[in-house]
């Protein structure tokens, strides 16, 4: 049993309250088991006190510099230099190489905002206070070292971007709505891109500014019933299911894609899709997926075969994605496989052993021999992409002020491509959820792993940055699901 003095000192340092105020407005104490999971699974050692108390030391125990800074206009640019209180400040001096390409640099000395070294803390350091926005790397450079201490260092302005309309105080109206429910007599049985185009043509002519979307993150086109827009496989990639097939350009191109299409038999599976009360996702899934690979074959001989402009833009679009996209690729080609051979494969939790990680070599293998079903998840993510660009396109030439509005999911499911080839950046032995309150007594388990604080600060918060920035992808505004979250989140130990 671990002492509870000790238990309270390693919590707190780990940022995990051991209390909350309930929905009934009452102290309710976080029990211990479950502080001890918490701080496992940020790798603490919970064997006995004196482990628990030494882990907490290690994990406190500073660098010179810290992996990030975060700077805000209007606040002092200062960051925090640990160092001995006998080591002099003329050793060091800084530079500063930004974004935009710029280097800035100077001395320590001089620059000093404050001493703390005698109570325990830092050197606190100036910089310029018109540093630029943006993304920039700092280095702090000592007389007789070889190698600079290096850190990140994020400028940002005081708020977030808003559009200049909204700045302006521009009254803005326009609907929100779940992509899938649209129906339509072009669409496959449920709502597609071609849909949303439709709609925004048609909320722009009576004067609105955005359509709102559910998450339209990738889901398991392997196993479509997990449709859920809240538990997706990726946050940084789109639903396949959502592409708009008969205007994909391949399409018209595809003698045997128009054939199956337009035999009596698919047409009338297309016609019952449509009509269904409830969206039938297995058979829109079934239905697309029949006719999208002919398309992808298509685009292989007219365009990847002869190295055309349009072979070019879907290169560029595989290199930009990087590892990323390979991750989601290489995930539902397996998936597609492996769920083939037995339809209760649901998620990697439940694949064959040898391939339950990316970096298996199992997964490496079946990546080089399949190659070409692997690309075909990479243009079918390049279609779904290009088609929310146009929907897009076609609200600002119709003189939106936002346009699409895109709802950013809080989490990803534990069993789909990013948790996969996760290799740290999220908590895998924890969910997050919501505590009891009136409506639901027993509380909620999203079944949904956070993001590892630890880990992203120490990566300067990459993983997040890049996730904003795929969401910010062909859209004027961006819902962030659970947005307290970025301040703090309810964490339950898996099982």
């Amino acid at each position: 049993m671990i002492n509870q003095t000790v238990l309270k000192q390693a919590a707190e340092a780990a940022n995990i309250a051991d209390s909350y105020i309930s929905a009934w407005g009452d102290e309710a104490k976080v029990e211990q088991e479950s502080i001890l999971h918490l701080l496992a699974s940020l790798g603490y050692n919970i064997d006995s006190d004196e482990a628990l108390l030494a882990s907490a030391e290690k994990k406190a125990k500073r660098d010179v510099l810290a992996p990030v800074f975060v700077l805000r206009d209007g606040q002092p640019n200062e960051i925090a230099l640990n160092i001995g209180a006998s080591i002099r400040e003329s050793d060091f001096n800084w530079s500063i190489q930004t974004e935009q390409g710029e280097t800035i640099s100077g001395l320590v000395t001089g620059n000093i905002a404050r001493d703390e070294r005698q109570e325990g803390g830092a050197l606190v350091v100036s910089l310029p206070s018109d540093l630029p926005w943006g993304y920039h790397q700092l280095s702090i450079e000592r007389k007789r070292r070889k190698t600079p201490y290096t850190a990140g260092l994020i400028v940002t302005p005081q708020t977030c971007f808003k559009q200049p309309a909204m700045e302006q105080g521009k009254k803005m109206w326009g609907p929100s709505i779940q992509l899938y429910t649209l129906k339509s007599s072009h669409n496959w049985g449920m709502g597609d891109f071609g849909d949303l185009k439709q709609l925004v043509a048609e909320i722009a002519s009576r004067g609105g500014d955005f359509v709102g979307l559910n998450p339209i993150h990738s889901l398991f086109p392997a196993n479509p019933e997990a449709a859920s827009p809240y538990s997706p496989s990726s946050r940084r990639w789109l639903n396949i299911l959502y592409i708009d097939v008969s205007s994909v350009p391949e399409f018209a191109l595809s003698a045997k894609a128009q054939q199956i299409v337009g035999s009596g038999e698919f047409q009338q599976r297309l016609q019952s899709a449509r009509d269904a009360h409830w969206v039938n996702y297995s058979e829109v899934a079934a239905l697309k997926l029949s006719v999208l690979p002919l398309l992808f074959q298509e685009f292989k001989i007219r365009h990847l075969d002869t190295d055309s402009e349009r072979a070019q833009q879907f290169l560029k679009f595989v290199d930009q994605g990087g590892e990323s996209l390979l991750h989601q690729a290489a995930f539902d080609a397996l998936h597609a496989q492996l769920h083939q051979q037995d339809s209760t494969i649901w998620g990697w939790p439940v694949f064959p052993e040898e391939y339950r990680q990316f970096s298996n070599q199992a997964v490496q293998q079946f990546i080089a021999q399949q190659r070409n079903q692997v690309h075909l998840y990479m243009y079918l993510q390049w279609i779904a992409d290009c088609q929310v660009h146009e929907a897009q396109v076609l609200a600002e030439s119709k003189g939106m002020s936002l346009g699409l509005y895109r709802d950013l999911a809080v989490g990803v499911a534990d069993s789909g491509a990013e948790t996969w080839a996760d290799e740290g950046n999220l908590v895998q032995d924890v969910s997050i959820g919501a505590p009891p309150d009136i409506l639901g007594p027993l509380g909620q388990n999203w079944g949904l792993p956070p993001l590892n604080p630890e880990t992203l600060q120490a990566t300067g918060y990459d993983a997040y940055i890049k996730l904003l920035r795929a969401n910010m992808q062909h859209c004027g505004a961006l819902r962030i699901d659970h947005v307290l979250g970025l301040l703090r989140l309810w964490w339950i130990p898996k099982g």
